[in-house]
């Protein structure tokens, strides 16, 4: 999976309307919640075989930070 592809199902996964990339700030997010932060533990643990805690996710700053915790 490429980077623009990666973005793109996030995207999706999340409900995300607004343009992303890898410097977006999850805070920043209007849908990042503890609802979203739920979808990229299955997201992670679903498509890249990743199994992320709630403290990973809570760790994450950006987008490109999940990407490098999911090996990207």
């Amino acid at each position: 999976m490429t980077k623009e592809e990666f973005i793109e199902n996030l995207k999706e996964e999340l409900e995300i309307e607004s343009n992303i990339d890898e410097g977006t700030v999850l805070q920043d997010l209007e849908e990042w919640d503890s609802l979203s932060q739920m979808v990229v533990i299955g997201f992670a643990k679903n498509q890249f075989g990743v199994k992320l805690t709630g403290d990973d996710v809570e760790s994450l700053t950006t987008i490109k930070s999940l990407m490098d915790k999911l090996g990207l």
